[in-house]
């Protein structure tokens, strides 16, 4: 592995002390929380957000999908409650403060669907132009991807807790 890549990979492994902001540089997450489909049990995930002045940065990492989810998107969406034992727990989508009903949902919800490569492997991210807060409470990944229109994603697979705007 070279240099560059070393200590990047070393950033995201532990991260700094708290800058100027109230946030630490970025908030690392390793899940999932919960598991609604026995398949995948043996599933990993790993979430990283960092906050820009105006903006979100939300990295996916999956790992050990199974292999019935090889080359197939899967909706990801930022969820309004953690993780519970049922698949609802996660409340509904987070949408940004103050967004009116009328804004796509596209334009007001933070989405990060994933393809899932040979192997179970998937890595996405999404930048949204504002500060996704404390409301934000969990990742989710559903069974289909998401429709662009209404942003329907099917039934929820794997559920994350994520300390967002802490």
């Amino acid at each position: 592995m070279g240099t560059a890549a070393g200590i990047t990979l070393s950033l995201f492994a532990s991260p700094a002390s708290a800058s100027a902001h109230r946030e630490p540089p970025f908030i690392r997450v390793e899940g999932p929380s919960q598991v609604y489909d026995a398949s995948y049990a043996r599933a990993k995930t790993v979430v990283l957000v960092k906050y820009g002045q105006r903006n979100t940065v939300i990295d996916l990492v999956v790992s050990e999908f199974p292999r019935e989810a090889i080359n197939r998107r899967l909706g990801v969406h930022v969820h309004t409650r953690r993780c519970g034992a049922n698949p609802d727990d996660s409340g509904p989508h987070y949408t940004r403060p103050g967004a009116a009903a009328s804004v796509r949902p596209r334009n007001k919800e933070v989405w990060l669907d994933v393809r899932v490569r040979p192997g179970g492997l998937g890595r996405t991210q999404t930048v949204v132009p504002w500060r996704v807060g404390k409301a934000a409470r969990s990742v989710v990944i559903h069974a289909k991807r998401t429709n662009q229109r209404t942003g329907d994603a099917g039934r929820r697979l794997v559920c994350t807790n994520v300390p967002f705007g802490r």
